[in-house]
């Protein structure tokens, strides 16, 4: 099987395309034989990647018997890749496909249906492409994985991540969320509505950037527990793995805004497969990446199911969480996207 994998997101810019990129590229091609054209620049090398991305499958198309896309916004690409002979898929992640500009929508919606088959990583971005006409037959769902070949033991210990980042966090209950400071995070929500509810021994330590650090401040001086929320900034993969060593519960408060939605949540899965336990937003693809062993999902913007949740995780034992979302190994989600080439 010849396959060639075309993405516009791809390392060393990081982020959660970026790394699902890598990793089905890097498992893919441990097993067939498979071309990898990536932009490895970031979005100001977009355009050319473009461009030449176009050229080359006029050139070569012929030369695969897959082509697969990285995320929707390659779709208008593939009447350039289909010939009689070979399969066209695309991996549809969530924002990809609900992006909200009209010119984009009209896009999507013819193209989208050109391919064989659409990838989707969450029962909701499915029911996104359904939305757009694609049919039920050519949509499928195959989430995103987790490299759990890959998982070690904290380089770094939890006291030594606390001196890192001059905290004292003795006889804490850390709560923790990782990703980027967006409204869609429900970062500043929580702070507000869930942390006054909670006993002055839960702390919650955020790392990531973003546009609504500001707000987030705000909000915690207002709720008055700006002592017990912490932004972190941009955090190595070793101090987040020794943050995840000593805390109490990975929470991640979504709320609902339109045309912004969560396509998955791979953060969910990762903290769990280091055996913290999640609670989460019941919403858009948060609810494929959380799995009853594995965490608790709530209503969201309800500050007393979250508060109700949270006190009740430690039910969850991380050997079991640990266990449960085995499921999600890269090993095992590649197999299925073996499957749909083979078809």
């Amino acid at each position: 099987m010849k396959i060639l994998f075309i993405t516009r997101k791809y390392p060393p810019i990081k982020g959660g395309m970026e790394q699902y990129s890598y990793d089905l590229y890097t498992l893919l091609s441990e097993r067939e034989q498979v071309t990898l054209l990536a932009n490895t620049r970031g979005n100001k090398f977009l355009i050319p990647f473009l461009f030449y991305v176009s050229w080359f499958l006029v050139r070569n198309k012929n030369k695969f018997s897959n082509i697969h896309f990285g995320d929707s916004l390659l779709a208008f690409l593939i009447p350039f890749a289909k010939t009689k002979s070979n399969r066209v898929s695309i991996t549809a992640h969530g924002l990809d496909v609900t992006y909200k500009n009209l010119l984009y929508q009209s896009m999507i919606r013819r193209f989208l249906r050109k391919a064989n088959v659409i990838v989707c990583v969450s029962s909701y971005t499915r029911g996104e492409c359904l939305r757009r006409g694609v049919s039920e037959a050519r949509c499928i769902v195959i989430p995103n994985g987790i490299r759990f070949d890959r998982l070690a033991k904290p380089k770094m210990s939890f006291a030594s991540f606390q001196k890192k980042f001059s905290l004292d966090l003795r006889n804490k209950k850390v709560l923790v969320s990782v990703g980027r400071l967006v409204k869609r995070k429900g970062h500043a929500w929580f702070v507000s509505n869930v942390m006054p509810r909670l006993s002055k021994d839960f702390v919650y330590l955020i790392a990531g950037v973003g546009p609504e650090r500001e707000m987030i401040c705000r909000s915690a001086v207002t709720a008055g527990v700006g002592g017990r929320v912490f932004l972190l900034g941009v955090i190595s993969d070793e101090d987040k793995f020794a943050l995840y060593s000593g805390s109490y519960v990975f929470v991640m408060p979504n709320i609902p805004v339109i045309g912004d939605p969560e396509g998955f949540g791979i953060s969910l899965v990762e903290a769990a497969s280091r055996g913290l336990p999640v609670v989460s937003s019941k919403l858009d693809g948060i609810v494929d990446a959380v799995l009853p062993c594995s965490g608790i999902l709530v209503a969201p913007l309800d500050a007393e199911a979250f508060s109700r949740a949270i006190h009740k995780i430690s039910d969850l034992k991380s050997s079991r969480v640990r266990a449960c979302v085995r499921v999600l190994d890269w090993s095992n989600i590649v197999q299925r996207y073996l499957r749909v080439y083979s078809l």
